[in-house]
């Protein structure tokens, strides 16, 4: 057996003529534990940005700092200083669009480049070497919710991953922020996609004045034995 990687990143155990998977029976052992990379995914709204501070969101068991660019646009970085490991996310936004950790005053623009060091003052002969840049994940705004792409290619068009509503300028987009589960997210997602509210939530109020056309058609279509 031979790992590789499918053209979006995902991780999949390939034979001898690219085999597909059986995916009969329980297939959550294929599904990666920390979700699949290489795919755009909703990361925080916009306006949760401080524009004075950075802040840190784990996304896909990555660790991202954001803070605003030059333009106020959101800015993603990993969360590690590439100089100590420090986390930029506990540091300031000293100057417009940059931020700067809070070990060494190491200060990244929106690039990822080290412009400053703080610590060594205004003749600093490290800004700018290689090896010196914070890594920079891709960021798109749609309708106030910023994207990020988790993942090691180029970043596949935005379309192919976000619903189509989000690029309608008719469409208006309702959202909640953040919510944390303890839980795995595949349970999660299983739940949110298969029919039990049907039958196990038939009885919550709010399932049946939020969703009464689930409710209706789980009535209309009770199966008798035999």
């Amino acid at each position: 057996m031979v790992e590789t990687k499918t053209p979006r990143g995902a991780t999949t155990n390939e034979v001898a003529g690219n085999v597909i998977p059986d995916l009969r029976g329980d297939v959550r052992p294929l599904v990666p534990p920390l979700g699949l990379r290489n795919y755009w995914y909703p990361g925080i709204p916009k306006n949760k940005i401080p524009k004075r501070h950075p802040l840190q969101v784990r996304m896909l068991g990555e660790e991202l700092c954001f803070f605003r660019g030059a333009q106020g646009q959101a800015v993603a970085i990993r969360d590690i200083c590439p100089h100590r490991g420090a986390r930029p996310s506990e540091g300031t936004c000293h100057w417009k669009g940059t931020v700067t950790c809070p070990y060494h005053g190491w200060t990244f623009d929106e690039h990822g480049v080290n412009v400053a060091v703080l610590s060594e003052g205004p003749d600093s002969k490290i800004c700018g070497k290689p090896g010196t840049e914070a890594t920079v994940f891709p960021t798109q705004e749609l309708k106030g919710v910023v994207f990020v792409w988790i993942g090691d290619t180029e970043p596949a068009p935005i379309e192919e991953d976000v619903p189509e509503e989000f690029f309608d300028p008719k469409a208006y987009i309702l959202y909640n922020d953040r919510i944390s589960w303890r839980a795995n997210w595949c349970q999660a997602l299983e739940n949110f996609f298969d029919a039990h509210p049907n039958y196990l939530h038939r009885d919550d109020i709010q399932w049946m004045l939020g969703s009464p056309r689930f409710i209706a058609r789980a009535t209309a279509e009770v199966c008798t034995p035999g």
